[in-house]
């Protein structure tokens, strides 16, 4: 059984006789249909639905299978109309949790300098003394977040390495925690245009892909899906979270992948982004998106002077 793969690595070996084995029982008509309506990338050039990445798509309501046998679809948690919790609550009670978890260990913070793993940092920070955290990043993290890192990771004498290689990083012992599966839980909004912000998901999308759809919300336990970021935020739950979930440890040393925390996978998390009782942005305005996190950080920093020549994602 497939966990999960990249589709342009799927296009070498994909007409392998070793791999018949992998393909679903009806893989022709299924293959047929994700390729008709693009829900993954086969032509290297992207569609609305696979949005430019080369990730699978994975219908974690079940209501459309793959065309090849996958294990490890992890089902959509239901949704409480009483559950109401704020994203700084959720965000605080699982940097606890893993304190708690590391019981004194080191805990490695994997750092690019944005929004997802800066919301990690800061809310780890909170518990964890900063002895026991180390910043694992590059240079590139440090000119993504401006003057955040000198002073607040040098200014608190966090132990730091600005050498980690990108693709094959190396940590100290202990847990090791990434802002993953941010991303899936607000919906990649960067590409929109001021109109898609107020445009039905059904006039974004071909007639071939609302069809499809269509069928999926149907069992969708979320919110109503109505505009284009609603449509968005549904995909990446639903459809990308297997991809988010496994991306990062797909070619990690088993040592270093049974270690690693995406901090933003957890039930609590899911819950907030179905329930979708906070603003996930404000405006088409690039600056207000992710906005539950950057309310976060606001709060956990202190005050806002910090704001004062930060990259605009920040503000």
């Amino acid at each position: 059984m497939i966990v999960n793969l990249l589709i342009h690595r799927l296009h070498d070996i994909i007409n392998s006789p070793k791999f018949e084995t992998y393909k679903a029982d009806n893989f022709e008509e299924l293959i047929t249909l994700y390729k008709s309506c693009e829900l993954e990338n086969w032509s290297g050039k992207g569609s609305r639905c696979s949005m430019g990445n080369m990730s699978m798509f994975q219908d974690r309501t079940r209501t459309l299978p793959h065309y090849l046998k996958v294990s490890g679809w992890e089902p959509l948690p239901d949704v409480n109309s009483d559950f109401k919790k704020p994203f700084k609550d959720i965000a605080l009670d699982q940097a606890q949790s893993i304190v708690k978890r590391a019981d004194g260990q080191r805990i490695n913070i994997s750092w690019s300098g944005g929004l997802d793993s800066t919301g990690a940092l800061f809310s780890l920070m909170e518990f964890a003394e900063p002895g026991q955290l180390k910043v694992f990043c590059n240079y590139n993290s440090i000119v993504e977040s401006g003057p955040l890192f000198d002073k607040y990771i040098k200014g608190r004498n966090i132990d730091y390495c600005l050498t980690t290689p990108l693709m094959h990083p190396t940590f100290d012992e202990g847990l090791i925690v990434s802002g993953y599966l941010g991303d899936q839980l607000f919906g990649q909004y960067h590409n929109l245009q001021p109109e898609h912000f107020t445009m039905s998901w059904k006039d974004y999308l071909n007639p071939k892909q609302v069809e499809v759809m269509e069928r999926i919300l149907e069992n969708f336990p979320g919110e109503p899906v109505v505009t284009v970021p609603e449509y968005l935020s549904f995909n990446e739950i639903n459809s990308k979270w297997q991809m988010g979930k496994t991306n990062r440890m797909r070619n990690m040393p088993k040592d270093i992948a049974t270690r690693m925390i995406n901090f933003y996978e957890t039930v609590d998390f899911q819950k907030w982004s179905l329930g979708r009782y906070e603003e996930k942005y404000l405006t088409a305005d690039k600056t207000t998106h992710k906005w539950a996190i950057k309310k976060l950080l606001k709060e956990l920093m202190k005050s806002s002077k910090l704001f004062v020549g930060m990259p605009l994602y920040f503000i």
